[in-house]
């Protein structure tokens, strides 16, 4: 058993299943699970082609980002607009978390629950071309730069902006809670990762229950849905609760050196430490 689950046998008794957690206020967690569950686009897992030469190995994936930037926008008073039909032929983990992001924060603006800022929204909608997301160059560049890195990204934004908390124990775990997987034991160069939602534990506890863009559900199907993830498989993770999006807007003052973070963009070239991942994510 992976050294991140070790202390789950304690928990075996206290089974969390999809919709067991509890409403409170400022609970953003159930509206994340509903948007999951009412998410429209399904779409293909988007991957490298091995059958394919040059740039056209890239095209599913340059499909993604390309739908990304179809499908949210802000209409005539500056609100985000999200149209998951839009989202294109392909997915992958980042453009379908991101996507649910966007959805909740548009939910929130159009209830009252936070103001809407037309200009935080345009930094949220600032994708960035296909070929620069693809090519890593947006890696830790903006909003979704952060969203979309490798390493802790969704951990290391919610940590900067004070938007939510970040753990690692897995009996914390609430459905809703956005969850970075490490399949193996690298953060950021040579690393495997997943980016999901979690949605619960099995009752004895060996495996989680997770949504996102995948290459493989728990139906056969690829793409958008859900799947079971073996806890023997997962070497690290680390989840992130959103608990305060009405902080998203502590993004506009954040000085434009600032807006690139250069811990991200570094690990891209160099592996990252387990001390440095801890100070980066606030867990210390």
């Amino acid at each position: 058993m992976s050294s991140f689950f070790k202390s789950l046998g304690i928990w075996a008794c206290l089974s969390l299943v999809l919709g067991t957690a509890s409403a409170a206020p400022k609970d953003y967690n159930p509206l994340i699970v509903s948007l999951v569950q009412n998410f429209e686009h399904r779409g293909a897992y988007g991957a490298v082609r091995t059958d394919r030469q040059g740039e056209a190995r890239f095209a599913d994936l340059f499909a993604v980002v390309d739908g990304m930037n179809a499908a949210f926008s802000q209409d005539a008073r500056g609100r985000l607009v999200i149209k998951d039909r839009k989202l294109g032929s392909h997915c992958f983990c980042s453009s379908s978390t991101y996507a649910i992001f966007l959805q909740l924060i548009s939910k929130l603006e159009r209830s009252g629950s936070i103001p809407v800022n037309a200009d935080l929204n345009r930094e949220l909608l600032d994708i960035g071309s296909s070929e620069d997301v693809i090519y890593g160059k947006r890696d830790g560049v903006g909003l979704f730069g952060r969203w979309n890195a490798n390493g802790p990204g969704v951990a290391v934004l919610f940590h900067e902006l004070g938007i939510g908390k970040n753990f690692q124990d897995p009996s914390q775990a609430l459905p809703g809670d956005f969850l970075k997987i490490f399949w193996n034991d690298e953060i950021g160069k040579k690393e495997r990762g997943h980016l999901v939602i979690f949605l619960g534990h099995s009752p004895d506890f060996t495996k989680t229950l997770v949504w996102s863009a995948n290459k493989q559900n728990q139906d056969g199907s690829s793409g958008n849905g859900t799947m079971w993830v073996e806890n023997t498989r997962i070497k690290r993770a680390i989840f992130s609760r959103l608990t305060n999006p009405e902080r998203l807007v502590n993004w506009l003052e954040v000085r434009e050196e600032q807006r690139t973070s250069e811990y991200l963009q570094r690990i891209l070239k160099e592996p990252g430490t387990v001390a440095e991942f801890e100070k980066q994510t606030g867990l210390r």
